[in-house]
């Protein structure tokens, strides 16, 4: 998950937007704040 957040800064704002929002979800399902 790191690595895919390192990514995010580098992608566009709207691709990054929808990542987050992924991420987010990850984030809840394993439990991290």
């Amino acid at each position: 998950i790191m690595r895919q957040i390192v990514r995010l800064r580098k992608m566009k704002p709207d691709d990054r937007r929808e990542m987050e929002a992924v991420l987010e979800t990850y984030k809840n399902a394993l439990g991290i704040d």
